[in-house]
């Protein structure tokens, strides 16, 4: 079954969540716009090594976009029986080069601002954002629903988020919360990075240093971090933590 680019851009605004989202853009700036499972599992959560993470993304937004669109997606025999292949809505899969994103769904997230055609020949590295799920609303609004999670004026290294990652690890800094722990294998790997230097109020662009300038927070932690102005640092969010602990 081949997808109209209008039913992507209707599926991606109505359907997926900002998490999905990140996870297609990532695969269009891979090269080709293709990635193995595994090459993706590591860019979707660094510390993981089960492909299970990868497969599991792809085949949930290849099940939104057929629950959206009522349409049901070709078969595929796993070994033992037939079952529905969501994952071939987003595009083939071969051994050799992964998943291959469909011209149509490229086309769907380059008309929708998600993605960049001039910049799709550059590093992935150099093209996602830092801090997952940073976006500007202002970008990509309807009716509420923010979708826009590309990178903002500041562009934003994935690189850095990797080694800050594996240095610090993928728990909360501030209060110790392991997504993949409490959540299982869906959100393995998930963590937010944080700025401790403002990209905005930089004005410029600048080399990251992944252990000085990044660390981990969960989405509470984040949040509160930038309740105020100008962020609370590390330290201050920590002894607010400690004192309502007690």
């Amino acid at each position: 079954m081949r997808l109209t680019v209008k039913q992507y851009k209707d599926a991606i605004t109505n359907s997926l969540s900002s998490r999905q989202i990140e996870t297609l853009q990532i695969l269009y700036y891979c090269p080709n716009s293709s990635a193995k499972a595994i090459e993706l599992t590591k860019l979707l959560s660094p510390t993981s090594d089960k492909v299970i993470v990868a497969n599991g993304a792809i085949g949930r937004i290849g099940r939104a976009f057929s629950n959206y669109l009522g349409i049901a997606p070709e078969t595929y025999f796993d070994g033992q029986t037939d079952r529905p292949g969501y994952f071939l809505l987003i595009g083939p899969y071969t051994k050799e080069n992964g998943w291959e994103m469909t011209k149509n769904l490229k086309k769907a997230l380059e008309d929708l601002g998600l993605t960049d055609s001039k910049n799709q020949d550059n590093e992935i590295s150099d093209r996602l954002p830092t801090e997952t799920l940073s976006f500007e609303e202002s970008k990509f609004l309807k009716e509420g629903k923010v979708l826009q999670v590309y990178v903002d004026k500041y562009e934003r290294n994935q690189k850095a988020r990797l080694k800050c990652i594996d240095h610090y690890g993928d728990k909360c800094f501030v209060c110790g919360f392991d997504f993949g722990q409490v959540y299982g294998d869906i959100a393995k790997g998930f963590i937010h990075v944080h700025h401790k230097r403002q990209l905005s109020e930089i004005k410029k662009e600048y080399k990251v240093d992944p252990i000085a300038d990044l660390i981990p927070v969960c989405a509470n932690c984040h949040s509160v971090i930038h309740l105020t102005k100008p962020p609370m640092t590390i330290n201050e969010i920590k002894k607010k933590v400690r004192k309502s602990s007690r």
